[in-house]
């Protein structure tokens, strides 16, 4: 049954991630409705849960935990450039996006971490 939930955290991961890097380059279709920090609250949220997703699909091990913070690096610098490839795609490359992109990473990581801590010591 592990070996299964294991599989599939593992599936909707890599589904999860090709679905938000592809559609964060997909050019507008028209503008977004005029909700003060509504961009920045999508990208934290984007990132946070494909955090928590790769975070039990790869690290959930507490053998794995070494790899913290470079899981936290890489997943930054797949934020780093998902912002740097969109003018190729005519979107927008935002410091303030990736700063979000970051934030939702450091959270989510976090989250999964007390979750940890609930269930069984670090």
């Amino acid at each position: 049954m592990i070996m299964r939930w294991n599989i599939t955290i593992k599936i909707l991961a890599g589904i999860y991630w090709a679905i938000l890097l592809t559609l964060t380059h997909i050019p507008r279709l028209g503008p977004l409705p005029d909700i003060p920090g509504k961009d920045k609250t999508i990208h934290f949220l984007a990132y946070c849960f494909g955090a928590i997703l790769l975070f039990f699909a790869l690290l959930y091990k507490s053998s794995e935990r070494k790899y913290l913070i470079g899981f936290i690096i890489a997943l930054m610098i797949v934020g780093m450039l998902d912002e740097w490839t969109q003018p190729f795609f005519n979107r927008t490359c935002s410091l303030g996006d990736w700063i979000a992109d970051a934030s939702g990473i450091i959270i989510g990581t976090l989250i999964v971490i007390i979750f940890a801590r609930r269930k069984r010591p670090i």
